[in-house]
C-alpha cells in the first residue's frame, strides 16, 4: 500500500511539474499613431497569451485548428451588435436614405478599430489560463516603427485551458466569414474608353462594382460579417501577398486571431473577375461599333488559397449604331455588369455547399437485437468523435443490419482512427462491439460471453 501510494504521489508530483513547466510565445501588433503605449502593450500581451495557449493545446494533443475557428466565429457573433451600434452613431438620414457621409468613414473605421482589438484582447478570459508570466523582450521594428513585438514566458494553468478549450470546442462547426474581397480589372482590345463613350474611366468602373457590391451582398445576406469590400491596390498587394505564402504555412497559422492582423483575411473569401472589351469592326460613316465582351471569375478562400468556383463568362458580341456617347457607356456598363450573374445570383449557396460542408463516411453495423443497441452505439460515437463534430445518423435499418452515415469535421485520416476506439465497447447489457478484421467499416455486436470466448480461443491458438 506504501509503494502505490509513493507512486501515486509521484505520479501527481510529475505531472504537476510538468504542467507548470514555462512556455515562450511572441506578440506582434501593427499600431497606429493615435494608440497609446498602454494600449500597444495590452494587444501585444493578448496576442502574446494566445500564442502560449495554441502552443500548449497542441502539447496536450487537443485540436487547436478547430478550437481557434470556433473561438473566431464566436467572437465575430459576439462583435455584430457592437458594429452595429457604432456604426448607427455615425449616420445620418431618414429610413433607406440613412447612411455614413463620406466625411464620417474615416472616424467610423478608427471607431470599430478600436473596439474591435478591445473586445477581442476581453473575449473569452482566456487570460485567466495563464497561471503566471513575465516579459523577456518588448521591441519594435526599426524599418517600420509601427511594429511591434513581445517575448513572454508563461505557466498555464491546465485546468482552466481546458475548461475554455470544451466551451469553445463545441460551439460550432461552421466557419465565419469576415469580408468578401471583389476585385474588378478590365483589359480593353483595339479601343480605348473614350471610344466607349466613357470620360473618366474611374467612374465606370466604380458604378458597376457598387451594383456588383450591392447585388452580392443582397444574395450573401449575413454570410460576411464585414460585408463586401472593394479591393483598391492597397488591399491587392496583401492579397497577393498571401496567396504568395506556402500552403503548409497558411494551413497551420491563424494569423488574424494570433498574431494580431486586423484585416481578416483567414476568414474571407477573394473574388477576382477579369472583363475583356475587344472592339471587333468600327464604321464612322454607318456610326456603328462592334463589340466582344468576355472574360471570367475565380473566387478563392484566402484560408487555405483553394479554389471555391470559378466561372468563363459566356463571350458576349453586341452591335451599337448611331447613340450618344452617354447612352453608348449605359449600355456598355449594363452588359459588363450581366457577365458574372449566374455566380453572383447564388453566392450564399456556392459558399454553403463548397466551404461549409461536412465530410462523412458510412458504416455497418450487424448483428443487432433491437434499437437501443443501434442507439448506444451512435450515442458512444459521438462522444469519442467529439473533437471532429461526429454527427451519426442511422441511413437503413433492416433486420439486425444497420447502415450509418457519420458526419464529420477535420482530417478525414483522424475522424476515422476514431473508429477504433469503438472496439470492444459495451452498447447494452452484456452486448459489445467487434470489428470485422476484413472489412474496417463494418461492425458486429454480439454477446460479450461469445466475445470472452473468442478471445480465449485466439490466446490458446498462439
Amino acid at each position: 500500500m506504501k509503494k502505490l501510494l509513493l507512486v501515486a504521489t509521484l505520479s501527481l508530483f510529475i505531472s504537476n511539474v510538468a504542467s507548470a513547466k514555462s512556455i515562450e510565445g511572441e506578440g506582434k501588433f501593427l499600431s497606429t499613431d493615435q494608440d497609446s503605449v498602454s494600449f500597444v502593450k495590452k494587444q501585444l500581451l493578448s496576442n502574446a497569451f494566445k500564442k502560449i495557449i495554441d502552443l500548449e493545446i497542441r502539447e496536450m494533443g487537443l485540436d487547436s485548428v478547430t478550437f481557434w475557428n470556433n473561438y473566431n466565429s464566436k467572437f465575430e457573433e459576439h462583435f455584430s451588435p457592437i458594429r452595429t451600434a457604432v456604426t448607427e452613431k455615425y449616420e445620418e438620414g431618414e429610413g433607406d436614405e440613412r447612411k455614413v457621409p463620406e466625411a464620417k468613414k474615416e472616424r467610423l473605421e478608427k471607431s470599430l478599430r478600436k473596439k474591435r482589438l478591445v473586445s477581442k484582447a476581453k473575449f473569452g478570459r482566456l487570460g485567466r489560463a495563464i497561471k503566471s508570466y513575465s516579459i523577456k523582450k518588448l521591441s519594435k521594428s526599426i524599418r517600420m516603427p509601427n511594429s511591434h513585438y513581445i517575448n513572454v514566458s508563461a505557466q498555464v494553468n491546465r485546468k482552466k485551458l481546458t475548461d475554455i478549450y470544451y466551451k469553445f470546442i463545441g460551439i460550432s462547426r461552421f466557419r465565419t466569414f469576415r469580408k468578401l474581397f471583389l476585385d474588378v480589372r478590365y483589359s480593353l482590345e483595339n479601343t480605348n474608353w473614350i471610344e466607349l463613350g466613357v470620360e473618366t474611366e474611374g467612374d465606370f468602373v466604380n458604378v458597376v462594382n457598387d451594383h456588383w457590391q450591392k447585388k452580392l451582398t443582397a444574395s450573401a445576406g449575413n454570410l460576411f460579417t464585414d460585408g463586401v469590400v472593394i479591393v483598391d491596390d492597397s488591399i491587392r498587394s496583401q492579397i497577393n501577398e498571401r496567396l504568395k505564402k506556402p500552403l503548409a504555412l497558411l494551413r497551420s497559422s491563424n494569423v488574424s486571431l494570433i498574431d494580431g492582423d486586423d484585416s481578416g483575411m483567414s476568414d474571407s473569401l477573394y473574388m477576382n473577375v477579369e472583363v475583356f472589351i475587344k472592339k471587333e469592326r468600327a464604321d464612322e460613316g454607318l456610326k456603328k461599333l462592334d463589340i466582344k465582351f468576355s472574360g471570367g471569375l475565380i473566387l478563392n478562400d484566402l484560408k487555405d488559397k483553394s479554389i471555391i468556383t470559378h466561372l468563363d463568362f459566356v463571350p458576349e458580341k453586341s452591335s451599337f449604331k448611331n447613340i450618344d456617347q452617354h447612352t453608348l457607356s449605359s449600355n456598355i456598363a449594363s452588359i459588363v455588369y450581366r457577365l458574372p450573374m449566374t455566380k453572383i445570383q447564388k453566392m450564399r449557396k456556392i459558399v454553403e455547399e463548397n466551404v461549409k460542408n461536412k465530410n462523412s463516411f458510412e458504416i455497418i453495423i450487424k448483428g443487432t437485437k433491437n434499437v437501443n443497441e443501434v442507439f448506444g452505439f451512435t450515442k458512444k460515437l459521438k462522444e469519442k468523435g467529439l473533437l471532429y463534430y461526429f454527427n451519426p445518423k442511422v441511413e437503413t435499418l433492416i433486420g439486425s443490419e444497420v447502415k450509418v452515415l457519420v458526419e464529420y469535421s477535420g482530417l478525414k485520416e483522424r475522424a476515422l482512427g476514431v473508429l477504433t476506439k469503438m472496439i470492444s465497447e459495451q452498447v447494452s447489457q452484456d452486448r459489445v462491439v467487434k470489428r470485422d478484421s476484413e472489412l474496417p467499416f463494418v461492425f458486429n455486436i454480439v454477446d460479450q460471453k461469445n466475445e470472452s470466448d473468442d478471445s480465449s480461443t485466439q490466446n490458446q491458438d498462439v
